[in-house]
């Protein structure tokens, strides 16, 4: 399996449930959501990327779910899954030297915890931080929709 073949994989939706819970909601992010709502009108291009794991940055950076029951078993799933080979994607955008996360904090602890070298990543903007290989896109406006419209379970297109 090659690097590239992670995001034709299938992958599972953490998240979702834990949305209800207060002590599951990070910090809000108004980049992120600026830069998401601008890949909704077109504005801004989505890229794959494989995202090396020491060049991310979680926005809340005293968040981590598994601080909480629920979340503490949806990262042990998930870091399960990194090491069956089933690989979330997770969403990023580049500032001047790293890739900010800021809504998938369960697969970033999962991630800390299986210490995968790479992460694949949807980058609202060209991710232009050294480091990213792979990089595929910018994709197409109607996979965007689809991918912010929560459907980013489906495989690449």
């Amino acid at each position: 399996m090659t690097l590239m073949d992670i995001f034709d994989l299938p992958q599972r939706a953490e998240g979702n449930d834990l949305d209800a819970i207060p002590e599951l909601q990070p910090q809000s992010d108004y980049t992120l959501r600026y830069l998401r709502e601008r890949a909704l009108d077109g504005a801004v291009p989505v890229y794959f990327a494989a995202i090396p794991r020491d060049r991310i940055r979680p926005f809340d950076t005293a968040f981590d779910p598994a601080n909480h029951p629920v979340g503490a078993a949806a990262v042990a799933r998930t870091e399960a899954d990194w090491r069956a080979e089933i690989f979330p994607r997770v969403w990023v955008y580049p500032t001047h030297d790293a890739y900010v996360l800021s809504d998938d904090y369960i697969p970033w602890a999962a991630a800390q915890r299986a210490q995968p070298d790479y992460l694949p990543c949807w980058v609202l903007c060209y991710p232009s931080v050294a480091g990213a290989i792979y990089i595929e896109g910018p994709i197409g406006a109607a996979r965007v929709r689809q991918l912010l419209q929560g459907s980013a379970e489906t495989p690449a297109q």
